[in-house]
């Protein structure tokens, strides 16, 4: 019986929604050929079901629609919500698999960049020491020859 729980539900959710005053007792619920059912704990069963998705408060046999259940009921039944909530659910997991792989491919670019960077820095070290080379290499050549001539004047 209950292998198609989501069909009773269903059911059991429009007869409530449609009856007045919004609410059943436990002895009306129906199966799926729209008979009552005969079984307690079957009744049972189903009306603890319907309380814990929250579409009904289940008190000493009455059944009551919350606000919950009838705005279910009113956006087309119990099983177009399950399968809406499906898919929000798999939008999500998507969602977070996604903004995951984001995390990491700017964790990537951020490591790149502080590579680049780092080679930039090294670059610009390399052309400051070159430079000054270049533009005091009369003076290093001077030295050396004064040096050399002084050593070989002194010796």
């Amino acid at each position: 019986m209950f292998e198609n729980i989501n069909e009773l539900i269903e059911l059991n959710l429009t007869k409530i929604s449609e009856s007045p005053n919004r609410l059943i007792f436990m002895y009306e619920l129906v199966d799926l050929k729209n008979n009552d059912l005969n079984d307690f704990n079957k009744m049972n069963k189903l009306a603890k079901a319907m309380q814990d998705r929250g579409l009904v408060d289940f008190i000493n046999e009455r059944l009551d629609l919350k606000e919950h259940g009838y705005e279910v009921y009113k956006s087309g039944g119990w099983i177009k919500f399950n399968n809406l909530q499906s898919e929000i659910e798999k939008s999500e997991i998507e969602r977070t698999k996604y903004k995951g792989d984001l995390e990491l491919k700017i964790k990537v670019l951020q490591r790149d960049s502080l590579e680049y960077q780092q080679t930039i820095r090294n670059l610009e070290e390399n052309l400051k020491i070159s430079s000054l080379l270049k533009n005091w290499w009369y003076l290093i050549a001077a030295s050396i020859a004064l040096g050399t001539a002084i050593g070989a004047y002194l010796f």
